[in-house]
């Protein structure tokens, strides 16, 4: 008897639980009540699912607002869980009962309640997530229902989208927009920044800063978060210059984050390989970035690809760009944790072979100068045969691939070869070419 009794209460039990996932459900699928609504009609749902609804409450907190059942305190024995959106927390859930209860699998509560508070947590995370593509998706129809009239009010809905997106990319251009404002002298974003930073003075000269160490001192971005230099912005320029800001500010943003995957100097070949293939899709091979952040870009390439010697990245920034290095980089042989170059010959042809497309006029979308200024006039010089020239199209092995084929095969003795003499090389030279042709990888 005491066994069927057991059965039925946990039937019980799951009988409560299931209605509590109906009545969270039912209320979720309402997707065009106002969220406040909705999340009010969810604590209230949630305690009838617990084994003591009489003192079970429970409440949702969303970036900052705080939704709570009625008589909700934040009493001893509670369960909470985070409120996740995409991998990022966005809030937190919490049930507590208002009395002392006899002990179960966690406090007073049974592990199928942990794991329903789990299942709640996870569905309003997917109710959030559809609420937020729910309002993208809303900007994006008026934005492509505004006239070219309306352009002035354009920037609002692509402030809005941006915020909603990506927060931290927001509060990035949202300060460059403020520092933007101050270069240029309007009063009411110099005083915005004096109130993010008690310390900034807009009329110090940056003359009699003495070097010693100072306190640090946290940044209020409040005003920054809440959009407030884009409505002083509204104030000074066109809703058409705003846009042209933010858009430059984002194309710059992306080039930033490339890189900072080129100078980390733990990057591998293959993480170079990804990241300046999403660079070159989002920023459009640079067209609409400076040339100082494009060159940069090449600068950082040369290095990182072919050589750190100075006087060939000196040549090479002014004739290797984008498209060359990836079109590059899709025939280079490398180990997985590869951080090798091409180096020596194979990086001599390939920008030789760069400066004579250049010279003849070829129209490459990457090229930064002229052809009469990427090699001199020179008498008696057939540039146009000069031109013809071509390469093989063939595959490069990086310096550590061959360092990793050369220790695998027990070659290491080949390495010294360019100390030997003429002779010594001619001598040994058909049977280190046995031994390549014999090895593997």
């Amino acid at each position: 008897m005491k066994d069927t009794e057991k059965l039925i209460g946990n039937l019980q039990e799951r009988a409560k639980e299931l209605r509590c996932l109906y009545e969270v459900e039912k209320a979720l699928n309402d997707v065009d009540r106002p969220l406040p609504e909705v999340m009010l009609e969810v604590v209230e749902a949630i305690g009838p699912g617990w084994q003591f609804p009489e003192i079970c409450v429970a409440s949702i907190e969303l970036e900052g607002e705080v939704f709570e059942s009625k008589g909700f305190k934040m009493f001893p024995h509670v369960l909470d869980t985070p409120i996740s959106v995409q991998g990022e927390a966005v809030g937190r859930l919490w049930v507590c009962y208002a009395e002392e209860r006899p002990a179960a699998d966690k406090g007073p509560f049974l592990e199928e309640e942990v794991q329903l508070l789990e299942s709640l947590a996870d569905r309003l995370g997917h109710y959030l997530l559809f609420k937020k593509l729910q309002s993208m998706g809303k900007k994006w129809q008026e934005l492509e229902t505004m006239s070219h009239e309306a352009g002035e009010e354009n920037w609002r809905v692509i402030i809005d989208l941006l915020r909603e997106t990506d927060d931290s990319l927001f509060l990035r251009i949202s300060r460059k927009m403020l520092n933007f404002l101050c270069s240029i002298g309007i009063s009411e974003a110099q005083t915005m920044l004096k109130q993010i930073d008690s310390e900034y003075d807009p009329q110090e000269t940056g003359t009699g800063e003495t070097n010693v160490p100072e306190a640090w001192t946290a940044l209020d971005n409040s005003l920054l978060l809440e959009g407030g230099p884009f409505q002083v912005a509204a104030k000074c320029i066109t809703g058409e210059e705003i846009i042209f800001y933010v858009q430059k500010w984002i194309q710059e943003d992306k080039a930033a984050s490339f890189l900072n995957v080129l100078d980390n100097p733990r990057s591998t070949l293959s993480e170079i390989q990804e990241a300046l293939r999403r660079f070159q899709q989002a920023a459009q091979d640079g067209a609409s970035l400076p040339d100082s952040t494009m060159k940069s870009v090449g600068v950082s390439l040369t290095q990182r690809v072919l050589t750190e010697q100075l006087d060939f990245v000196k040549t090479a920034k002014d004739h290797v760009g984008i498209s060359f290095f990836r079109d590059l980089m899709d025939r280079i042989i490398m180990p997985t944790e590869c951080h090798g170059k091409l180096g020596g010959k194979a990086a001599g042809m390939l920008l030789a072979h760069c400066i004579l497309k250049n010279r003849a006029g070829s129209r490459r979308k990457d090229a930064r100068i002229s052809p009469a200024e990427a090699i001199g006039d020179a008498d008696g010089v057939d540039w146009p045969l000069l031109s013809e020239i071509k390469i093989p199209r063939t595959w490069h092995v990086a310096s550590d691939a061959v360092l990793d084929f050369i220790s695998y095969n027990d070659l290491e003795d080949i390495l010294h070869q360019k100390y030997k003499t003429i002779d010594e090389v001619r001598r040994d030279y058909p049977n280190i070419i046995r031994l390549f042709k014999n090895s593997s990888f």
